[in-house]
């Protein structure tokens, strides 16, 4: 409750508290999937193989671009993508529903 108590104090507004917990959250699942991604492809054929990679990786696929550039080979790379992907999707239909519901709300003013 103390972090609650905190956002609402922070900002007022429920949209902008929202989409900057989400542009937190988005952050921190780029920084640690692709740490993870670098951690578990670990096979000589992969083709995953410096940070630079990884933070690549992990940006065209939690926007659900996936360029197929680069990819995972391993089977808990696979797991991490599936993951990363699901979120990516989740994360930008909530970021559209708040920009659309802040449309209708200075529509209604």
């Amino acid at each position: 409750m103390p972090t609650r108590k905190l956002l609402n104090h922070l900002f007022s507004n429920k949209i902008e508290g929202t989409l900057a917990s989400l542009s937190i959250l988005a952050l921190l699942m780029i920084i640690f999937s692709s740490i993870a991604i670098l951690q578990v492809e670990t096979d000589p054929a992969s083709n995953i193989k410096s940070a630079e990679d990884a933070i690549w990786w992990t940006y065209s696929t939690i926007t659900t671009v996936g360029y197929g550039d680069k990819y995972p080979i391993t089977t808990e790379g696979r797991i991490l993508a599936m993951i990363l992907m699901t979120f990516g999707v989740g994360l930008f239909g909530t970021f559209t529903a708040f920009v659309a519901s802040h449309f209708v709300s200075i529509e209604q003013k």
